[in-house]
């Protein structure tokens, strides 16, 4: 399991206690996602995570953390995966990062990986998937500004159109 930015692993508990009463082994991978460029927590989670599964594993994202097992995925096309399960992902970049991302509080709160997470960012270069994917996007915000910025349906972060990706 990865987390998104801004947050810690702590924040996929539930779902790790949903999948290990059904006999799942599992791996919440922390990762400092407000310290390090998108670059090197790529490189630190490719790491990590090749040493944790004597099999093929399966992964669960939130947000950034799909991103970076896409670009390790596209960097790394050994790295095993057997399916993976993205939570909000932001597949085509960030509109609220387009709106903020230059800004001191944003750059704080999200690190230089997340605030490097535009729409004209990594997203660019990335193939299609050409792996078992499914994606779960949000509808409701609690952040009626940030929705403002958005365009369509969104969670108050990403638009469920910007949360899809080919191959899907």
């Amino acid at each position: 399991m990865l987390q998104g930015s801004g947050s810690s692993a702590n924040s996929l508990w539930s779902a790790e206690q949903f999948f290990t009463t059904r006999d799942y082994e599992v791996y919440r991978l922390a990762y400092p996602s407000t310290k390090k460029a998108l670059g090197q927590l790529v490189e630190q989670i490719r790491k990590e995570a090749q040493g944790l599964c004597p099999t093929t594993p399966n992964f669960l994202t939130h947000s950034m953390g799909g991103i970076i097992l896409r670009v390790i995925k596209s960097t790394h096309p050994d790295f095993a995966v057997a399916r993976f399960l993205m939570l909000g992902p932001p597949n085509h970049g960030s509109e609220i990062v387009d709106e903020w991302g230059d800004r001191k509080l944003l750059v704080q709160l999200n690190g230089p990986a997340g605030a490097s997470i535009g729409r004209d960012g990594v997203f660019t270069e990335l193939p299609n998937v050409e792996f078992d994917l499914g994606i779960i996007a949000g509808s409701r915000s609690l952040n009626p500004y940030f929705s403002y910025l958005i365009t369509g349906p969104d969670d108050g972060k990403v638009s469920i159109e910007a949360t899809k990706v080919a191959g899907m």
